[in-house]
């Protein structure tokens, strides 16, 4: 539980880091490497209330060294770190051959141990959007 100085509860901060901020005509990586970073907002999902966050990031490879860090808002201190190299690994997820991927995480905090899970995921045909 995170609260602000006023005692009002406070939703957690998520950062994905070492993420190119863009790419050239032969898509390299051309950009610095940049984080994303933003503040999770409640939302019903599967009938439970949980504080979810969407990020659209430019495409890498299954090796990223990204990793996601959620914090707490009111003094920004680490509560877990996920490495996108391992989840994606230990959940088979094939990025090669996509150009546009989802990749959901489900982080349930259960008292002392904190548990990342793929919730019901499954990889679908992406077309273009007009």
């Amino acid at each position: 539980g995170d609260i602000s100085d006023q005692g009002e509860p406070l939703l957690p901060l998520v950062e994905l880091t070492d993420l190119s901020a863009g790419y050239d005509f032969d898509m390299q990586a051309s950009a610095p490497v940049i984080s994303y970073r933003d503040v999770t907002a409640t939302r019903t999902v599967q009938g439970q209330q949980m504080a979810v966050i969407e990020f659209y990031t430019p495409l890498f490879k299954e090796d990223t060294p990204t990793l996601l860090h959620i914090r707490k808002q009111s003094d920004g201190s680490i509560l877990t770190t996920i490495s996108l190299e391992d989840f994606i690994r230990d959940n088979h997820i094939t990025l090669s051959v996509a150009t546009e991927v989802v990749i959901p995480k489900l982080v349930e905090y259960k008292g002392v141990a904190v548990s990342v899970s793929l919730p019901q995921w499954e990889q679908k045909p992406v077309g273009p959007r007009l």
